[in-house]
């Protein structure tokens, strides 16, 4: 096939894969006579993901991969099981959760035409709604929309299938649960492509109603925090690695600061012992908002606990194919 494959990971997303499926097929007409197909990538989903998905296949070009073992479910797994069941030599990722923006797909094509260097290109990810202190950080931040050159793809984008192929595919390394999309850029980082955000709407993310302490449960469950520590590991040294020391210097500071919480304490009596309570009452005053502070927080310890664990914990050795089988219409 010489023409594009969208590849939407999905885990139980039946109240939105349909708008997915509909978006990507829509920016397929924008690049005609250029073919289109859609793969999508379903990770076992507990609802009807993949059985909604499936019937789009009766009149569009619309295919659904499913993972076989549970034990191989997580971020980037899905993506990468897409990714090894589509064909095109442009290669579209997005999340059963998001929408593609029109105009954003015959640009971005004409971008990787114009920069044969460049991997992937990505627009600007728009939150339809703020719902935790994730979003709202993520927002304030800028952190999927600033346009320009860029370590990594945050929430997907179009890439080159070979630059893909060449670093080893997408999740190029499965026994990272989280932190895919940063591994990709480390790792084409360090072949010489480069990666970019055009100062376009690239999808817009419908997202899910989650309350923020109940998410930093799930992303714990779920091995996100010790993906940090194998990030770490993995890219620490390498070219890549002031882009990781950056990612992680939240967490990676605190160790300091509770130990001259410590220090000062045993010095002076507890006086500057309140000092992470002084710091959060500081921020929320300054940014106004409790939530975000107090999620940012949690975050940092957490990601702090699961750096020490990523670090600390053998590797265990790479698996080299990700078992899939497809789902026909019913």
């Amino acid at each position: 096939m010489n023409g594009v494959s969208v590849v939407i990971k999905a885990y139980n997303e039946a109240g939105k894969i349909d708008e997915a499926i509909r978006s990507a097929l829509r920016a397929g007409l924008e690049v005609r006579p250029l073919p289109l197909e859609v793969v999508v990538a379903d990770g076992l989903s507990d609802d009807s993901t993949a059985q909604r998905a499936a019937r789009w296949g009766r009149h569009a070009p619309v295919r659904v991969v499913q993972l076989v073992h549970r034990r191989d479910r997580n971020c980037g797994a899905g993506v990468e099981l897409g990714f090894a069941a589509s064909r095109g030599p442009w290669v579209l990722l997005m999340d059963g959760d998001m929408v593609l923006q029109p105009g954003f797909l015959p640009k971005a094509l004409a971008f990787l035409h114009d920069h044969p260097r460049c991997a992937g290109v990505a627009g600007e990810l728009q939150d339809e709604a703020l719902r935790n202190g994730f979003d709202r950080i993520r927002q304030r931040k800028a952190l999927n929309s600033t346009p320009g050159i860029q370590p990594w793809l945050n929430g997907g984008g179009l890439y080159r299938r070979q630059a893909l192929l060449d670093a080893g595919g997408y999740a190029g390394d499965e026994r990272l649960a989280a932190f895919e999309e940063a591994d990709l850029g480390l790792r084409l980082l360090a072949l010489g492509w480069n990666l970019f955000r055009l100062p376009i709407p690239g999808v817009v993310h419908r997202g899910h109603i989650e309350p923020a302490p109940s998410l930093l449960w799930s992303r714990w469950r779920a091995g996100r925090f010790t993906a940090a520590g194998r990030l770490l590991r993995l890219h620490g040294r390498g070219p890549g690695g002031p882009a990781v020391w950056k990612l992680l210097a939240h967490p990676l500071v605190l160790p300091w600061a509770w130990a001259v919480v410590l220090l000062a304490s045993l010095q002076w009596g507890g006086l500057l012992a309140v000092l992470p309570v002084s710091t959060l009452m500081v921020h929320w005053v300054w940014r106004r908002d409790g939530s975000e502070v107090l999620t940012a927080w949690l975050d940092w310890h957490l990601l702090l606990a699961g750096i020490i664990q990523g670090l600390l914990l053998p590797l265990r050795a790479r698996r080299r194919e990700l078992a899939f089988r497809a789902v026909e219409p019913s």
